[in-house]
C-alpha cells in the first residue's frame, strides 16, 4: 500500500548529504539508519522518537516529514501524521506522496466544513501559488536574473548583429519572465506572513466565544482538523474555520504548521 511506503534511500542521503564532518552530523546520519529501521520493524515508537530527534537537532526536509507522518499515521494518532504531512509540503508543494497521504489522512477527520467560495481568479491564483515552495522562487529569481545579466551584456557588447538580436529578444523574455516570478515570490511570501495555520491535536477540543472557560461553546473540533489561528490572549487562541466560523480554544490542542 502506497501509505505505509517509507523512503529509506532518500532521507539518507539527506543526512548524509552535509559535507561539514561534525559529531552532529554522525549523530543524524546514525538516528536515520535508527529510525528506518524501527520503521520497518513496526516499531513506530521508537522510530517517531528518532525522527523527532533529527528534527531536534534542526534537520529538516519533506521526507523526513514523510516518513514521521507515516509512523503516527501507523499508531493512529491522526493529527500528528496530518501536522507533518502538511510540514513536509512546505518544502514540497508538488509532493505527489505527500499530498496523496495527507489525502488519504484526511478522510479519516470526523469534522467536514464547507469551504467559503472565492472568486475563480483568486481562487486560480492560491491554487497557482502553491505549486512553489518559498526556496524555490528564491533560487529562480537568481537564476533568471543571471541569465538576464547575460543576455544584456550580449546585447551591448556582442560582435555579431545576430548575437545583439539574441540579447535583445532572450533579454526581453527573461524581464518578463523575472517580474513573473517577482509577483509569485511577493505573493508567496504575503501568503506565509498572514496565514498561521494548524492542526486540532486533541481528540476533542470544544471553542468558545471568548477566551474564558466559563463562555458559551460555539463549536467542537476533533483531531486532523484544519484552522487558522488568528488571535491570543493569555493560554487561549482564536481559530477560524474554512466556512468562517470562528471561536477561541486552549492553547496546546493544535500544532502550527509553520
Amino acid at each position: 500500500m502506497k501509505l505505509i511506503k517509507i523512503k529509506l534511500l532518500t532521507i539518507i542521503l539527506f543526512a548524509a548529504s552535509f559535507t561539514t564532518v561534525s559529531a552532529q552530523n554522525v549523530l543524524v546520519d546514525s538516528l536515520v539508519v535508527k529510525a528506518n529501521k524501527a520503521y520497518i520493524s513496526k516499531n513506530y515508537d521508537e522510530a517517531i522518537a528518532d525522527y523527532e530527534k533529527i528534527l531536534n537537532e534542526g534537520f529538516e526536509s519533506p521526507e523526513l516529514y514523510y516518513n514521521l507522518g507515516n509512523s503516527y499515521y501507523k499508531k493512529g494518532i491522526l493529527g500528528r501524521a496530518i501536522l507533518n504531512y502538511e510540514k513536509g509540503l512546505r518544502f514540497a508543494p508538488d509532493n505527489e506522496d505527500l499530498r496523496y497521504n495527507l489525502k488519504i489522512a484526511n478522510a479519516h477527520i470526523v469534522d467536514k466544513i464547507d469551504t467559503l467560495p472565492e472568486f475563480f481568479i483568486v481562487r486560480w491564483w492560491r491554487s497557482f501559488i502553491s505549486l512553489f515552495s518559498i526556496q524555490t522562487l528564491a533560487v529562480a529569481l537568481v537564476a533568471v536574473f543571471v541569465m538576464l545579466l547575460i543576455a544584456l551584456w550580449l546585447f551591448i557588447f556582442g560582435r555579431t548583429p545576430g548575437a545583439k538580436k539574441g540579447g535583445l529578444f532572450g533579454g526581453g523574455f527573461l524581464f518578463a519572465v523575472f517580474i513573473l516570478i517577482v509577483f509569485v515570490y511577493i505573493g508567496k511570501a504575503r501568503e506565509i506572513e498572514s496565514s498561521n495555520y494548524a492542526i486540532i491535536l486533541s481528540k476533542e477540543v470544544t471553542a468558545r466565544t471568548s477566551p474564558d472557560e466559563t463562555a458559551k461553546a460555539v463549536f467542537i473540533l476533533h483531531e486532523g482538523t484544519k484552522v487558522q489561528v488568528e488571535d491570543k490572549v493569555g493560554d487561549w487562541e482564536q481559530v477560524k474555520l474554512s466556512d468562517g466560523k470562528k471561536g477561541w480554544v486552549k492553547e496546546g490542542t493544535f500544532g502550527v504548521i509553520k
